[in-house]
């Protein structure tokens, strides 16, 4: 059986599998991805340059009088980003137009997008253990307070990360280790508590950061 265009096969497709793997991504939604809008595509190679923002450089003097100065230096830089191997699942023409019309294309794509979304989440882990480098806390001890949390908003705001949200994402079992001191965070108010069993979210905001759990990690 030859594809038929004419069905619009393509456009159903993704307007099914992109709510669903856009939903399923929690480290995922943590990266500012608009820094590299439009600039990625199969042509770019392996890597691409992004803007960091600017600074100036400051001007030190005993009174205070800078007419005799140039103008205060402004400080440009770029990041060399790395691009990763684009990931594929392929899946056969004619099974995908059999769904549309069976009304079953949600049960087809649901284990695609889900699969990728690990994949995607799992490199992306990975890249940030082996290339950041900065730590806080005890390497292969686990999170089991939430000062362990908060301590990790604390240490960015002690680097200069500012202006910009921050986030930490945990394991499973980190979130279950913390789940008996989540009443404590309610205090008189079950939002925090619901929102934590109800959803991946554990809390909008604690010392500083939103806490996510993840699957991938």
């Amino acid at each position: 059986m030859a594809n038929n265009l004419e069905k619009n096969t393509s456009e159903i497709v993704l307007e099914k599998f992109l709510p669903g793997f856009m939903d399923d991504r929690v480290l995922l939604q943590t990266v500012d991805t608009q820094l590299l809008e439009g600039q990625i595509n199969p042509k770019t190679g392996d890597s691409v340059q992004m803007k960091v923002p600017h600074q100036y450089e400051v001007l030190r003097t005993a009174t205070g009088d800078t007419s005799g100065q140039d103008a205060s230096p402004l400080i440009s830089a770029t990041r060399t980003a790395r691009i990763s191997d684009y990931i594929t699942i392929r899946i056969d023409w004619l099974q995908l137009e059999q769904a549309i019309e069976l009304n079953q294309l949600d049960e087809i794509l649901a284990p695609a997008y889900k699969k990728m979304v690990t994949e995607f989440e799992r490199e992306l882990g990975n890249f940030m253990i082996a290339n950041a480098g900065l730590l806080s806390g005890v390497p292969e001890q686990p999170i089991d307070a939430w000062g362990d949390v908060a301590g990790c908003g604390s240490y960015l705001t002690a680097l200069g990360v500012d202006g910009m949200e921050m986030y930490a994402t945990m394991n499973p079992w980190a979130c279950q280790d913390l789940a008996d001191t989540q009443s404590g965070l309610a205090s008189g108010d079950n939002n925090l508590v619901n929102a934590a069993w109800r959803k991946a979210q554990i809390s909008k905001d604690f010392g500083g950061l939103q806490a996510f759990m993840s699957n991938s990690l």
